[in-house]
């Protein structure tokens, strides 16, 4: 079952492998912590499977809609087990917070669109840019 996190089972975070490090400039501390402190903010989406008190997969969204200039959320970070069954609940409850927030497309950065195609993703553009 795909449920919202609650600050206890965010804690269960820092067990796991979940190779954060790639993607934010921060220590897994400061990831989990970020994370807590935004539990309840209507903006971030923190959805995942729990089982047996332990996370199997999570996702964090930004809610991105600013009418009329942008009609899209985020999908800040995903981890996942592998469980496609899973991924495609995560992927719907995702869908339906989306929708909600009034968007018209949920947008992702990622290395390789070949993993997501399964789940529907196409490449609809080029990141680019500079580190300062």
């Amino acid at each position: 079952m795909i449920k919202k996190l609650e600050v206890e089972e965010i804690v269960g975070i820092l067990q796991l492998k979940d190779n954060f490090m790639k993607s934010f400039p921060c220590d897994k501390g400061e990831w989990v912590q970020w994370l807590i402190s935004n539990v309840e903010n209507p903006e971030i989406l923190i959805i995942g499977s729990v089982i047996g008190g332990e996370i199997k997969s999570y996702l964090v969204a930004l809610d991105g809609v600013r009418l009329p200039l942008s009609v899209q959320v985020h999908i800040l970070f995903f981890y996942s087990d592998g469980a496609l069954d899973v991924n495609m609940e995560i992927r719907g409850m995702l869908n339906d917070w989306a929708r909600a927030k009034g968007a018209k497309a949920i947008r992702f950065i990622c290395q390789d669109i070949a993993v997501f195609e399964k789940y529907g993703a196409e490449q609809v553009g080029i990141l680019g840019g500079w580190s300062l």
